[in-house]
């Protein structure tokens, strides 16, 4: 019942031991045993979480969310130790410096890896920055659009619903058909087809008719769509 790491050989590369793990990002990750949480660098280095910590999630730009025991949520540092005070009702992860946090259940703005914010909170609902284009999703009232790293809010016309960008592109759908939107709102490739995955690792699977293919960020076929389904595409090293 206990966890480890191989490498991309197969080889045992971080013991077996442990209760809980998660991923690593930016060459950690953290894990639990028993109520205690560390943080673990690739070669198996331990960092001990600060106390104070009742929940430590994924690493994102060596900054991890913590849960303290008021349910109130901020960041720990590669070290273990507290970067951020736990002052917020929930936060998101950190991309391009900015990550989303809620003051309170109504408010959502965007905070720097100082804690401060860069984007006030104004805002019902909001989603990790892509890193790519420096977008997020937000909503405000009944719209759903996007806010740049500067705050700059706009919402594209010509989509039927508001996707997440992922590589510099977000799924739109036009009279039933999906495709992607750029940062400018602009249909980057044309909505014609039946059904589609987010951009990952620089492609994205799509359906024309009743089969799945793979496409690249200009639209184009790098596997005819002949597949029953098909997940995303992943880089190992």
């Amino acid at each position: 019942d206990k966890w480890g790491y191989l490498n991309v050989e197969g080889k045992l590369a971080i013991p077996v031991k442990y209760d809980r793990v998660t991923d690593f990002n930016g060459g950690y990750a953290t894990v639990q045993n028993d109520e205690q949480y560390i943080v673990l660098d690739k070669q198996g280095k331990e960092n001990v979480v600060d106390g104070a910590a009742v929940e430590v999630r994924s690493f994102s730009e060596s900054l991890a969310p913590y849960r303290a025991a008021d349910k109130k949520f901020g960041f720990i540092g590669t070290d273990g130790k507290i970067a951020i005070p736990a002052k917020f009702e929930s936060v998101g992860y950190f991309v391009n410096g900015l990550a989303w946090a809620k003051e309170s259940e109504k408010s959502l703005g965007y905070i720097n890896t100082k804690g401060d914010w860069a984007i006030k909170p104004q805002f019902e609902v909001g989603k990790d920055f892509d890193k790519d284009n420096g977008l997020a999703r937000i909503k405000t009232g009944d719209k759903w659009g996007y806010v740049s790293k500067t705050g700059e809010v706009t919402f594209p016309k010509d989509t039927e619903i508001y996707e997440d960008f992922f590589n510099g592109l977000a799924r739109g759908r036009q009279n039933g058909k999906f495709g992607f939107l750029n940062a400018a709102g602009e249909w980057a490739i044309k909505p014609e087809f039946d059904g589609s995955r987010d951009f990952k690792n620089g492609y994205a699977a799509v359906k024309k008719g009743d089969t799945w293919g793979i496409i690249d960020t200009n639209g184009k076929w790098v596997i005819e769509p002949t597949f029953d389904g098909i997940r995303d595409m992943e880089l190992v090293k």
